[in-house]
């Protein structure tokens, strides 16, 4: 098998793995080289709204995330690196 050097394209469908990935990309700023989210929800306020429990959706859930960020502030963490939409 081949393997390629460098940083990826990152690709995720739905909101729990748009979630985890947007992180990821935060966080690897020289291994992922764009993000593409699609399906993926963006903003955590309507699991509040919509009354979500725990149970449901556990990945989602960080206690107070919320109240200092959300999705949109951690996509800035990503530029300037592409992300696609939702």
């Amino acid at each position: 098998a081949q393997f390629r050097q460098g940083p990826v394209a990152l690709v995720s469908d739905g909101p729990r793995t748009g979630a985890s990935a947007l992180v990821a990309a935060a966080i690897e700023t020289e291994a992922i080289r764009y993000l593409d989210r699609k399906g993926a929800m963006a903003s955590l306020k309507p699991l509040i709204e919509k009354n979500t429990t725990v149970d449901a959706n556990p990945e989602l859930f960080c206690f107070g995330l919320l109240k200092h960020f959300d999705f949109s502030q951690i996509e800035q963490l990503i530029s300037p690196r592409p992300v696609g939409s939702r």
